[in-house]
């Protein structure tokens, strides 16, 4: 056993310890009566107030997982229109009419489902309603943003509406062509591969909106794919001079939504793919990656498409010797 001689120098310095301590912990225990004094009065509130977060958090995880089948049901739903969607414009296309951006999804297939069970009739009459009631908006929407093309916009809307289509049914053919050129550098009804190779690093659902123009449609076809079919909408046949049966408001509309189309998909599948892509295309790089809004249907960055030519000053011809000679007086005036 040790003797009290040696113990008494540690039961100095733990009784100093125990001072510093106290002196350290003796504010916050004070502070901590303190606090407990103020709150005293709110406790019951307090435990209140935790039991309802409690059972606000329990009533939450049971709506989540409640919810869960239904959030299933609807990301599958979107999967599966995601599959359809190829088909969906493909279907389309094949009666003349292309895809327009401001349908829903369920429009689209129902459209394309009354399609493909032989219910044309009733999506031509839901679509000359629906291009009739867009009409002002879609022409002042291109006509803002495609400015170099307004003479021409404008005059085939007002063939349009006057019931003229045999001249606004070709002005809006050339017009959707001249947009794809601005957009690609290659015309729409020839040299396609070229620009859709572009776009082969777009995401599947933005690549799939040029299904229309990047498989051969009844629009495109040529002279020995369409032989035998009569009252084919075809733009080789409508533009030189081969179909007589051309002009009416139904074709008139298809020819409208081959011009949205055009600018809104293109558009699209620009956003959506590299810069390096867009070189040849007469853009811009900076430009041919961001073409166009997306906010309305026809929307297309025209001013970058066709980017004026920075002007430079013409060489001047040397001056002729009349003009050098001009205001000399002559020897012996």
């Amino acid at each position: 056993m040790l003797s009290s001689g040696l113990m008494q120098p540690a039961l100095n310095i733990s009784k100093a310890l125990a001072k510093d301590i106290a002196r350290y912990t003796g504010p916050i225990l004070e502070a901590q009566k303190r606090w407990q004094q103020m709150i005293a009065p709110y406790a019951a509130d307090i435990e209140r107030a935790a039991r309802q977060m409690n059972d606000w958090h329990r009533k939450m995880q049971q709506a989540l997982k409640a919810a869960t089948p239904d959030l299933e049901a609807i990301i599958a739903a979107i999967e599966e229109q995601e599959k359809r969607f190829p088909d969906q414009v493909r279907t389309l296309a094949k009666h003349g009419w292309y895809l327009p951006p401001d349908l829903t999804p369920r429009a689209v297939h129902e459209l394309s489902e009354a399609l493909a069970s032989g219910r044309a009739t009733e999506v031509e009459a839901t679509l000359i309603e629906h291009y009739s009631r867009e009409l002002d908006n879609i022409e002042a929407s291109l006509c803002k943003e495609a400015p170099t093309r307004e003479r021409y916009l404008r005059s085939a809307f007002a063939a349009h509406r006057r019931g003229d289509y045999a001249a606004s049914i070709p002005l809006m053919l050339a017009q959707a062509d001249g947009l794809c050129r601005d957009f690609t550098g290659n015309h729409l009804f020839s040299g396609r591969e070229k620009f859709v190779a572009r776009f082969e690093d777009a995401r599947p659902y933005v690549l799939s909106l040029l299904i229309a123009v990047r498989e051969t449609m009844p629009l495109s076809e040529n002279e020995k794919q369409r032989a035998g079919k009569a009252g084919l909408f075809n733009r080789h046949a409508i533009m030189h001079g081969e179909s007589l049966d051309y002009d009416s408001a139904a074709n008139s509309c298809r020819a409208i939504s081959l011009l949205v189309y055009v600018a809104w998909a293109l558009g699209e599948v620009h956003r959506d793919t590299p810069k390096d892509n867009h070189r040849g295309t007469g853009l811009p790089a900076d430009q041919a990656a961001r073409p166009a809004s997306g906010q309305h249907p026809g929307r297309v960055r025209s001013k970058a498409a066709s980017p004026v030519k920075k002007r430079t000053a013409s060489p001047q011809p040397p001056p002729s010797l009349a003009e050098k000679t001009r205001g000399r007086k002559k020897p012996g005036e």
